[in-house]
């Protein structure tokens, strides 16, 4: 089940990068959820009591704030997604594309995060 995210939220981001890295590379990095600070010095805490797959809870700190996520997408090597409530019962919905090019990977990944807090801070969250 992918979850689309809200084009309307108060903050949307997106980004694509190439990687010279092979989708079951990259996959088996970004799915680690337990080791992601490792790659992304914002993220602090991150834990999961279960491997990953649609319906596995797990819960992080992003740039401080702590964060409850289930994962409501798993397509190995080719989409991971997950819904997220924070502070102030802000929502967010993340995905993450995998997309299989000759030298590597394109990575492109969107979220969306709304929610009352996230209304009043809209040009400090994007």
């Amino acid at each position: 089940m992918n979850v689309k995210i809200n084009e309307k939220a108060p903050a949307v981001q997106s980004k694509e990068i190439l990687i010279n890295a092979k989708p079951e590379k990259f996959w088996g990095i970004l799915t680690d959820i337990d080791r992601w600070s490792d790659w992304n010095s914002n993220i602090k805490d991150s834990q999961t009591m279960e491997q990953p797959a649609v319906g596995v809870n797990f819960k992080w700190k992003n740039s401080g704030s702590k964060i409850l996520s289930k994962i409501h997408t798993f397509d190995q090597n080719a989409m991971l997604g997950w819904i997220g409530k924070a502070f102030g019962r802000a929502k967010a919905i993340h995905n993450w594309y995998l997309t299989p090019i000759e030298n590597g990977t394109k990575v492109m990944t969107e979220e969306t995060i709304e929610g009352w807090v996230v209304g009043l801070m809209k040009k400090k969250m994007k």
